[in-house]
């Protein structure tokens, strides 16, 4: 797999010299593991353009044929935005690594006026690999402070849910393993998941298990590594016990922080 590397700079440098001299595009630069100086032979890439509200579309369009010129696609997916001002795709050029993905993110314009290029430095989990800046959008700022009535909602709402793990015993009494499996993914294990980034990346609260390995303390992932080792109803009373328990113990962790 080590040829990603070559073909994911090969596509970078294919678009960053495609947009730099086009007009509707004003800023060109690149998130995920290349914003954190992380990325290897398994990394995706997440491209995102700023372009001229009513060119979004076509700029977007222009971006997608421009993979099609290194090859054919054996995945395109459109990804529909609800308020129109990101346009997305998500594309695989036929014949590169599995795992040589590239996210299109076409914003327009005038999302900048909502403060969307602006990054927190030292974030762990969102910087910016600026490739063109035209307008000098992108900016690096000290981390605003954390909200502390907006901490305590998002406890109250993950108390809410952690509240309704009644519906994993529910099942495991009818002994259905399936649906026990999935409530305790949803009432267990994922408000388990969002305390603990409120604690320790209060900026992300929302991602979930994405890369929570690199995200949280290396004792915690194992926790929650130990929480998902179940192979049937009979291991899920145990691991309710040692939820419990995590639960208790992250959120005494918050109160601490944060306060009651």
């Amino acid at each position: 797999m080590a040829l990603n590397l070559p073909d994911r700079q090969r596509l970078i440098e294919l678009y960053e010299r495609r947009f730099r001299d086009d007009e509707r595009v004003r800023a060109l630069w690149l998130e995920g593991a290349d914003g954190l100086g992380m990325a290897d032979a398994y990394s995706d890439v997440d491209l995102w353009l700023d372009a001229a509200d009513e060119a979004a579309p076509a700029v977007l369009e222009d971006a997608i044929a421009l993979a099609r010129r290194i090859g054919p696609l054996d995945v395109l997916e459109e990804i529909p935005h609800q308020d129109g001002k990101i346009l997305q795709a998500n594309l695989h050029i036929a014949g590169m690594s599995p795992y040589l993905t590239v996210d299109l993110c076409v914003q327009r314009h005038s999302r900048v006026a909502e403060g969307c290029c602006i990054y927190r430095s030292g974030d762990i989990a969102e910087l910016p690999k600026v490739l063109l800046d035209k307008d000098g959008i992108i900016a690096l700022r000290t981390p605003e402070p954390l909200e502390r009535p907006l901490l305590l909602r998002q406890r109250a709402s993950v108390a809410e849910i952690f509240a309704q793990r009644g519906r994993v015993t529910k099942y495991m009494a009818r002994n259905r393993y399936l649906e026990a499996l999935a409530h305790y993914e949803e009432y267990v294990l994922n408000p388990l998941v969002t305390l603990a980034r409120l604690i320790h990346t209060p900026y992300h609260p929302n991602y979930g298990w994405t890369h929570i390995s690199r995200h949280l303390p290396g004792e915690l992932v194992g926790k929650l590594e130990r929480l998902r080792c179940h192979r049937s109803l009979d291991d899920l009373p145990c691991l309710l016990e040692e939820a419990d328990a995590l639960y208790k113990e992250l959120n005494d962790a918050f109160e601490c922080r944060y306060g009651g």
